[in-house]
């Protein structure tokens, strides 16, 4: 829905989801310049994550020859983050709020850690905030995630 000078992202749920090979981070909200995202529902996704993986490399020249990390690839398994005039210049920032992931499974590789999660907002007033993470699994073994914030980062609720 568009409303006066920006986008609004509102009302969308997102449901029995399996997502393979998450090289880019599974579950991500960002906020692009002026934004309004809010009420977004994510229930009951699967997420596999493998000791496998490599981080994406970009070809920079027909020169290039691919040099594949030796370790292995670990994306944000929920990511929420805000930026200003990558797509338009006017300098209006957006806002992220009242967001739920709701049984969120991650099956990982024996060995591997706990998939991050971050959440940061842009500044004092456009904030990432009302945030809650309810069930998440690795393995089949509930776990609370520890979240990465910034300071513009409101309540987050994990249960």
């Amino acid at each position: 829905q568009m409303t006066g000078a920006g986008a609004v992202l509102d009302n969308i749920t997102f449901r029995n989801i399996d997502i393979l090979r998450n090289d880019q981070g599974g579950l991500r909200i960002h906020s692009g310049d002026r934004a309004e995202i809010h009420d977004v529902h994510y229930e009951n996704i699967r997420m596999e994550y493998s000791k496998y993986d490599r981080a994406a490399v970009y070809q920079q020249s027909d020169d290039m020859v691919y040099a594949p990390p030796e370790e292995f690839w670990l994306p944000d398994v929920i990511k929420v983050w805000m930026y200003c005039n990558m797509w338009t210049k006017d300098g209006i920032l957006g806002h992220v709020h009242d967001i739920t992931y709701k049984d969120i499974y991650i099956y990982t590789d024996e060995g591997m850690p706990v998939p991050p999660v971050s959440v940061s907002g842009a500044d004092e007033t456009h904030r990432a905030e009302n945030i809650t993470i309810d069930g998440m699994y690795i393995n089949g073994v509930k776990v609370t995630p520890a979240v990465n914030t910034n300071p513009f980062t409101g309540t987050i609720q994990c249960r």
